[in-house]
């Protein structure tokens, strides 16, 4: 099976009630105690909406030798503020996605519950 036999079989059709599905409802648990992993596309993307060189966001924003994002001493995103995120346009994959993973908190019931009981 080809490739594009595959995709053609796949239902593209989210609806509130997938297993997919979740609301946020901003309590930034996300954001919390995590290793935010960054590509360099990321970087580049981060760099430009923060309008900075790629070098000068590494030097500013990450650790681990530029693949980690930088956090708080308290374990908060270095991008978390009283607002919620600071780079939401341009955030991270692991944090476009990462809501989908979440443990029951804030009423969020996480994909996975969902399809481990199928």
């Amino acid at each position: 099976m080809t490739y594009g036999d595959l995709v053609s079989r796949v239902d593209f059709d989210m609806r509130r009630d997938s297993a997919f599905s979740y609301t946020c409802h901003a309590c930034n648990r996300c954001c919390r105690n995590k290793a935010i992993r960054v590509s360099p596309y990321e970087i580049l993307r981060l760099a430009r909406y923060l309008d900075l060189s790629t070098t000068e966001f590494i030097e500013r924003h990450t650790e681990a030798g530029g693949t980690v994002l930088r956090t708080k001493e308290n374990g908060d995103c270095g991008f978390l503020g009283e607002r919620g995120c600071g780079v939401h346009p341009d955030r991270p994959l692991a944090c476009r996605i990462g809501a989908m993973g979440l443990a029951r908190r804030c009423g969020i019931v996480r994909a996975l519950d969902a399809a481990s009981h199928d």
